[in-house]
């Protein structure tokens, strides 16, 4: 199967609702390529499509944390556009937060909240990729995409739940990269670098030096170009993209080996 151009792409981000979804959805439908938001709140999904016009985007409000419900999105998007290009696993969330409150101790943390959030960043992920995978199997082409965060993070005191939800992301795109290798499927990790301003942010958090959404926007097109074609199991931190630069040297200045490397 040959592989389409533009506007005969499709890709399907979900947690597009959100700040850093929306912003690498927007990132790709700029592209020509025919946006798949997903998202648990059809709120936002309404704004998006309000913004992008319903002739133009798809949105569909699912759970990502329930396994049938990523199945049957992806049997929807196949069945209305024949396709899928692009996967972008952004849906998330971030664990407990009490104003003016530390964040609680692992042993303190409430279960049904850390299972939650594990449930969302990392198994969600999980499944899309299991449903949607097999389709780029089938074109011969493909790209997936995980929104990872800085291993500073993950490894911070009180984040018990996020930062291993998202390491497990991270270490799974490493493994999907492998195992897809010489398929025409690639698998690559982006972050943005840093604190961002999101919703993710605890009240009160400071606001001054955080990192814009919109950074997430020009590894997104790379990655889900046909340039990109080679370039898989990589992690690309968007606050060092460099927009002064060609976009394949930008990319290959910001990325590393995704997961842990060891040292010698």
């Amino acid at each position: 199967m040959s592989k389409p151009h533009g506007s005969d792409r499709v890709a399907i981000v979900t947690g597009a609702g959100g700040a850093i979804g929306g912003t690498m959805l927007r990132a790709l439908a700029e592209d020509g390529i025919q946006p798949v938001g997903l998202d648990v709140n059809a709120d936002l999904l309404k704004g998006l499509e309000a913004e992008l016009g319903n002739q133009r985007f798809l949105g569909l409000a699912i759970d990502v944390a329930d396994a049938e419900a990523c199945r049957h999105a992806v049997e929807t998007v196949l069945a209305k556009f024949g396709r899928i290009d692009v996967l972008v696993n952004c849906a998330g969330l971030f664990g407990e937060m009490s104003p003016g409150k530390p964040f609680p101790r692992f042993w303190e943390r409430n279960l049904e909240n850390w299972r939650a959030v594990q449930a969302v960043n990392s198994h969600g992920a999980f499944y899309m990729a299991y449903y949607a995978v097999p389709v780029m199997l089938e074109q011969r082409s493909g790209r997936v995409i995980n929104v990872s965060t800085s291993f500073e993070t993950m490894q911070a005191p009180g984040l018990a739940a996020y930062g291993p939800s998202k390491a497990a992301m991270e270490t799974s795109a490493a493994i999907w990269a492998k195992e897809l290798k010489g398929t025409g499927v690639t698998v690559n990790v982006v972050l943005p670098g840093g604190p961002t301003a999101t919703a993710f942010l605890p009240p009160g958090y400071p606001t001054e030096g955080l990192l814009a959404p919109a950074i997430m926007g020009p590894p997104t097109q790379w990655l889900a170009s046909d340039a990109a074609a080679d370039m898989t199991g990589r992690r690309l931190i968007a606050r060092q993209w460099d927009p002064a630069l060609p976009p394949a040297e930008a990319a290959q200045r910001c990325s590393a080996s995704a997961g842990w490397v060891e040292k010698e």
